[in-house]
């Protein structure tokens, strides 16, 4: 999928993409896209948190925020997948 791709690619880049303002932005949109994906948000995670520490105190409180409400709005959709497919039963 074309998603995975994408998110894939401007991953490898995070440590660039991240402290950039377009890039920045080209990330935040990765990462909505990725939070659809429960791998790929492991990937993007794995990706973006070593290049955390290298920012502003304030852009990185506002990622870390991102990749902390990405998880939960997936941990969420999962609970809500699972109680689905229970009632199914």
């Amino acid at each position: 999928d074309w998603t995975t791709v994408i998110v894939r690619e401007l991953i490898q880049k995070a440590g660039d993409l991240i402290s950039d303002k377009y890039g920045n932005y080209c990330l935040q949109t990765a990462l909505q896209a990725a939070t659809e994906h429960p791998c790929l948000l492991q990937e993007f995670e794995k990706s973006t948190k070593p290049h955390l520490d290298t920012l502003r105190e304030n852009v990185k409180a506002k990622w870390v925020k991102l990749l902390d409400s990405a998880i939960e709005k997936q941990k969420k959709r999962n609970a809500m997948m699972a109680m689905g497919g229970m009632s199914g039963m």
